[in-house]
């Protein structure tokens, strides 16, 4: 059977999460029955590996692959998933989040209408039991809401992006031709995956349009992204190497500042918040990201939180343990900070998704209110014409009424007339009966 979609989903110890993004692929508009799901699972010890195969003998269209040992990463299941693929377009879900029920229906139609190589959508973070929404758009709200039939060096803003690879989907001869890859047993390989398709995309799709949960886990069952232990920041740094090399490969470097950006403002601090590293190993991971921030300096590129910056400067000049020292005293007031100011714009969310239910309820009411006063009028309009219409027959009525009446007293004259004209027929008829007895009489006289 040819499909339309290719769906790779990289499984590991998701026991708790996989059958709900299972069903979000069960529940897609396109059609289930389009979509080849490709279920690799990456040495899982739970019970993920029974789940897989239990959608795999349930449905023809559901591919399972077991590796006995974990690569310590999503690289190369995904990888190994691209090799299976059988349709012309791939896409990718991770086992923990789920799409919504239209993701795959809208990213096939954007992709074949606009013959893109890549076209993609955005997502919205949601609670880890998924029962309420935490961040409604991770997009800003100046962002186009559609940019179609472009390339990276006409779209360059589409860089400032998550690196989001499940928000997307790839044209696969595309991928195979410019032997696109997911580098392998490091964190941030979809950061390089992502970057090298939009690099060498010749044409490039994307819809301000929610198409996927991301999932906030917090729980302990916590997926390698969230472990924020040496290796996790080695392995970033051998990414945002390769990241660096592709930049230079494709003449794109008056681009790069935009990644030095998104690393300083959203992964550089975890380097100091990590609880998985002591004083020496943050010290060792800043040495082995001194290239980088090398070239943050080069660009003049700085972090845009202030104590952030502060750390920054100092590691700039050398005082790593310095750096080290102010984060461990002032990090904590910055952490509760943080959280109380976590906790005030989680409420403001939810009030603003408030708002914006009430601000919808009062625009249905008031539509609603519209359309009775369009029936309204209209109803008005349809009694002023049976009004006029009610008149009319009335006077035909009163006519029908007098043209009646006259023909009663046409029919009461005729009677009259016809019942004078019997009694005159009567002494007619006595008239000519005495005519001939008295015609016998003078006939008898005469003889």
């Amino acid at each position: 059977m040819e499909y339309k979609i290719s769906v790779i989903v990289p499984v590991y110890n998701v026991e708790n999460y996989l059958e709900r993004a299972i069903e979000s692929l069960e529940n897609q508009t396109i059609g289930f029955n389009d979509l080849e799901v490709i279920l690799v699972n990456d040495g899982s010890t739970d019970n993920s590996s029974k789940i897989i195969d239990y959608y795999s003998k349930r449905y023809d269209n559901v591919v399972a692959v077991h590796y006995t040992e974990s690569s310590g990463a999503a690289g190369k299941p995904r990888n190994e998933g691209l090799k299976l693929a059988s349709a012309e377009y791939v896409m990718f879900l991770d086992p923990d989040d789920y799409f919504t029920n239209d993701a795959c229906e809208v990213l096939y139609n954007s992709i074949t209408h606009n013959k893109s190589d890549v076209a993609f959508g955005t997502y919205r973070c949601i609670s880890e039991d998924g029962t309420s929404i935490v961040y409604p758009s991770v997009i800003p709200d100046d962002f186009p809401d559609k940019v179609a039939n472009t390339n990276i060096d006409d779209s360059a803003f589409l860089l400032k992006l998550a690196p989001s690879v499940w928000t997307k989907i790839f044209r696969k001869s595309f991928i195979i031709n410019n032997n696109i890859t997911f580098p392998e047993g490091i964190v941030a390989q979809d950061l390089v995956f992502v970057i090298h398709s939009l690099f060498s995309a010749q044409n490039i799709t994307f819809l301000k349009k929610i198409i996927y949960n991301y999932r906030l886990r917090k729980n302990s069952n916590k997926s390698i992204s969230y472990i924020h232990d040496k290796k996790y920041f080695l392995g970033l740094n051998e990414s945002h190497k390769m990241v660096f090399e592709l930049f230079k490969l494709f003449d794109k470097m008056s681009y790069y500042s935009i990644i030095l950006e998104g690393f300083l403002n959203y992964k550089f601090q975890d380097i100091f918040y990590s609880e998985k590293l002591i004083d020496e190993s943050k010290m060792d991971v800043l040495r082995n990201f001194n290239w980088l921030f090398v070239e943050c300096e080069k660009y003049k590129i700085k972090p845009s939180d202030k104590m952030n910056e502060i750390l920054f400067n100092s590691i700039l000049i050398g005082e790593l343990d310095n750096a080290i020292a102010i984060h461990n005293k002032y990090g904590c007031i910055k952490s509760d900070y943080i959280d109380e100011i976590s906790k005030v714009e989680s409420g403001k969310i939810w009030l603003e998704m408030k708002l914006e239910q009430e601000r919808n309820a009062v625009l249905e009411l008031k539509t609603w209110v519209e359309e009775l006063e369009k029936g309204r009028e209209w109803m008005k309009g349809q009694i002023s014409l049976h009004s006029k219409e009610l008149a009319e027959q009335k006077d035909i009525i009163e006519e029908l009424q007098k043209w009646n009446d006259e023909l009663k007293n046409a029919n009461d004259w005729l009677k009259t007339q016809v019942d004078n004209y019997q009694k005159e027929c009567v002494n007619q008829k006595k008239i000519i009966e005495e005519l001939r007895e008295w015609i016998s009489i003078l006939e008898k006289e005469k003889g």
